[in-house]
């Protein structure tokens, strides 16, 4: 939902005894400051920042094959933004649809929601022994056929499907709990919901260096971001 954020009402700080006021005037001045594209990119990353006049923020971050995104709504105080995304954003699901014949020496199935092989996660395989069995959770076919065969775990006790990238992990299974047999595999399905959409509420940023470099803090850290277009002039 995206509602307008009116400019705060006076707000009163007490110290020693003495009520400073800031006025509507005031807290608009500050908010003129953070108006403006932000970029925070470095060798390997993309990073940029919007932020408008409406109220509204967009932020995008890109490394490798991570990419992800946010937007929202903002509002000051006497020196800082302060961001809400808007709307939150479901998380992405790994969900078992149930057990099923199995494929050779698979223990898991992994597809879209659309019924097709879902390649980019693996399987957490327990082993009786205690080690873990990493394995691939569609096509054997994606694997390098020069490669030697990969050794599987011979007694699996427990299972757990993750997208590493962007850490959607699915429920631990236990196979005695769920009376999987070794003729059968776990079936799998990834549900993206909102993939790559990342919640920064309560994420906090203040300008710097004559207002020309924005520092963010929140879920990712500590962040700083240059100003690439001209800070609003004073009026």
């Amino acid at each position: 939902m995206r509602c307008a954020a009116g400019l705060a009402l006076a707000a009163a700080l007490v110290t020693g005894g003495c009520v400073h006021v800031t006025s509507p005037e005031d807290t608009a001045d500050v908010a003129k400051r953070f108006v403006g594209d932000y970029d925070g990119s470095s060798f390997e990353t993309f990073a940029g920042m919007r932020i408008t006049d409406d109220r509204r923020w967009e932020w995008a971050l890109s490394v490798g094959a991570l990419d992800l995104r946010s937007s929202g709504t903002w509002r000051v105080d006497d020196t800082s933004i302060h961001f809400t995304t808007d709307p939150e954003p479901v998380p992405a699901e790994i969900r078992m649809l149930g057990l099923v014949p199995g494929k050779g020496d698979r223990l898991v199935d992994l597809v879209h929601t659309n019924g097709e092989p879902f390649a980019y996660a693996d399987a957490w395989i327990e082993c009786a022994d205690g080690s873990i069995d990493f394995q691939a959770v569609s096509d054997e076919t994606l694997l390098d056929p020069d490669d030697p065969p990969p050794e599987r775990c011979t007694e699996p006790v427990a299972v757990t499907v993750r997208q590493s990238n962007y850490k959607v992990d699915s429920p631990r299974y236990v196979l005695a709990d769920i009376g999987w047999t070794p003729s059968q595999m776990l079936k799998f399905e990834f549900v993206p919901n909102d993939l790559g959409v990342m919640s920064l509420t309560g994420m906090r940023g203040y300008l710097t260096k004559g207002d020309r470099i924005l520092t963010v803090e929140g879920p990712l850290g500590t962040e700083e971001m240059r100003r690439v277009t001209a800070a609003p002039a004073a009026e």
